[in-house]
């Protein structure tokens, strides 16, 4: 399938210039060849970073419903925090 190309103008700052003007020159080719690339690589970072928070936020809510925390109140989750550096405390600093 091949992609339909829009042109687009675009301001940067000067470092970000800089740095597009230096991954050009690293790759032997012209500023305005590197940039749809430069687009492209950040969006799919951007996808593989919301992604990867999708599957922890997944892993993080099954892991909650099997310890029967997952509806705990604000109220609930600072008590057991308390208790829990409660404990911690007495084990560093006992007596």
């Amino acid at each position: 399938m091949e992609s339909e190309h829009v042109s687009v103008q675009i301001e940067l700052t000067r470092e970000d210039y800089n740095r597009v003007e230096e991954q050009a020159r690293l790759e032997h080719r012209s500023v305005s060849d590197v940039i749809p690339s430069v687009v492209a690589n950040w969006l799919e970072r951007r996808a593989t970073v919301r992604e990867l928070m999708e599957q922890a936020s997944v892993l993080y809510r099954a892991r909650l419903a099997k310890e029967g925390k997952l509806n705990q109140t604000p109220e609930e989750i600072f008590t057991e925090l308390a208790r829990i550096r409660e404990e911690a405390a007495n084990e560093i600093y006992p007596g």
